[in-house]
């Protein structure tokens, strides 16, 4: 059965969420379910965690996600005093019992940015992809002609090879 006619289903609905964290060429996977599922050759290890709600609002820009675990759960804690040199990608996949993974919609990508411990929980705040487009892009713009005055030093025009000698034989005005 597709996910859309599952998750349209007021009776069939069985969501699970599925998380991916990549840093570098760790990935790690988990699922909110009781049992590990195996999807050819990934395994999203049963986790217990949960998930903050997850809003669209005016500004993408704060549209953070905030993911709690059990002060036990060892991946969580790799995160408590670790710096990693690399930054944590998040996938949110959502999938419903009896779906095969691959078949799962994603409905959040991020960066975990920060940690925070509290009793007896863990908890990552991950910012979403979208804050990283808030920075400006190109300061210069690329075209057909170039940008820079002639023969200064971005130019890069060579003034003696651009020299053409000519004479003139007549002025018409």
């Amino acid at each position: 059965m597709s996910y859309d006619a599952i998750d349209n289903s007021v009776d069939s609905g069985k969501p699970l969420y599925l998380l991916e964290f990549a840093r570098g060429t760790i990935i790690t996977r988990l699922n909110s379910g009781a049992t590990d599922i195996i999807s050819g050759a990934f395994v999203y290890r049963a986790s217990h965690f949960d998930l903050s709600a997850r809003t669209q609002g005016k500004d993408i820009f704060k549209d953070a996600v905030k993911i709690t675990f059990a002060r036990s759960d060892n991946f969580a804690r790799s995160y408590i005093l670790a710096l990693h040199e690399q930054t944590t990608t998040l996938t949110i996949k959502r999938m419903h019992i009896g779906m095969d993974a691959a078949d799962a919609v994603t409905e959040w990508k991020g960066r975990i940015v920060t940690t925070e411990t509290r009793g007896e929980t863990i908890t990552l705040e991950c910012e979403s992809v979208y804050t990283s487009m808030r920075r400006l892009g190109l300061s210069t713009q690329f075209e057909l002609t170039c940008v820079h005055a002639i023969y200064s030093a971005g130019c890069k025009a060579n003034k003696p090879l651009m020299r053409v000698d000519a004479a003139i034989y007549a002025v018409d005005n």
